[in-house]
């Protein structure tokens, strides 16, 4: 009889509590709208369609997250840097202080003080520059900067 009342209290119990309360919620939140997005379609090797690809201008996001962003027209790339007491990452969740993307490129250089590496995209995932403006695939911007896009 014991166990079946404590077992009752229990189940009573967390029936009271919020079931949101154990979740990671965001310290905060913030969204954009972008409406300017390209979609690409990506091919395999016999030239089938294998997926949607979602590329996003890179300026627009960056700098509406609070992040710097120069063009380098010599030398014909992008530099990313945190902006504002922002942080960029590597994949193995290193700060870094510089991220160079260069359109038709296969890797995005990460710089820091000591050192930089490369981190090499997919096929079909370079960035590319249409109408003036530089454009980088939806992980770009979910893998350095924590950023998730929601498409409605």
């Amino acid at each position: 009889m014991k166990k079946l009342t404590i077992l009752i209290s229990l189940i009573i119990a967390l029936t009271m509590v919020p079931l949101g309360s154990f979740a990671n919620e965001p310290v905060s939140e913030k969204s954009i709208t972008v409406q300017d997005c390209i979609v690409k379609l990506i091919y395999d090797n016999e030239n089938n369609p294998q997926e949607e690809a979602n590329f996003y201008g890179l300026r627009h996001i960056c700098e509406s997250f609070g992040y710097d962003v120069e063009w380098d027209s010599g030398q014909n790339y992008a530099i990313v840097t945190g902006g504002n007491g922002k942080t960029l990452t590597d994949t193995d969740g290193n700060n870094i202080d510089a991220l160079v993307i260069r359109p038709g490129a296969y890797v995005i250089e990460l710089l820091d003080e000591r050192n930089g590496k490369l981190d090499e995209l997919p096929a079909g995932y370079e960035p590319f520059i249409e109408n003036n403006r530089l454009y980088v695939h939806s992980s770009v911007f979910e893998k350095y900067f924590g950023l998730k896009a929601v498409i409605d």
